[in-house]
């Protein structure tokens, strides 16, 4: 919000004032996630998780760290599914009384919002070629925008889940379903 008063700023002392804001919420934010990042790597089973985590094409430091934030500990979910539930990203259908079902869409609520800035750096695929090649394919098969974002980030969910449950670093070898 700083940076659109800044571009809109009337006058040199406000213009000064907004930009001395917005240097001091940079450094907030960078010793934040230094934070972050040093708790991380103090602790060892979290530090685990991260590189098992970044061993994921795609997901860095950062997003390592806020998946591990907001799924809290991968014991908890019995299965990708009911993770990818929690994350905001099962499919369901519209029923209300006699309504005619329609095609689904993502649940509200979770932690669907994190999910999406967390498991969608930059372009969708671009660090990630099988999330590509879904992007692609359901490109091809008519799917809107917004449909493959969600079935990228529910792949990207079930691929995190089986890094972390299995305790081994990402193989692209193992097929994913």
């Amino acid at each position: 919000m700083e940076a659109n008063r800044l571009e809109v700023a009337a006058t040199a002392a406000v213009t000064e004032s907004l930009a001395e804001r917005l240097a001091f919420l940079d450094r907030e934010v960078a010793r934040s996630e230094g934070l972050i990042h040093s708790h991380i790597d103090t602790h060892p089973g979290l530090r685990a998780q991260r590189d098992l985590l970044v061993s994921i094409p795609g997901i860095g430091a950062t997003t390592a760290a806020k998946i591990l934030g907001e799924i809290m500990d991968v014991k908890l979910y019995e299965s990708a599914r009911q993770l990818a539930a929690f994350a905001g990203l099962a499919p369901r259908l519209h029923e209300s009384g006699s309504s005619v079902k329609e095609e689904g869409e993502a649940v509200e609520g979770g932690c669907a919002a994190a999910a999406e800035g967390a498991l969608l750096p930059g372009h969708l695929g671009e660090h990630n070629p099988y999330i590509k090649e879904l992007g692609e394919r359901l490109r091809r098969r008519g799917k809107c925008p917004m449909q493959v974002i969600g079935a990228a980030m529910r792949k990207l969910i079930h691929i995190a889940y089986g890094v972390l449950k299995s305790g081994r670093p990402f193989d692209p070898e193992i097929k994913t379903a």
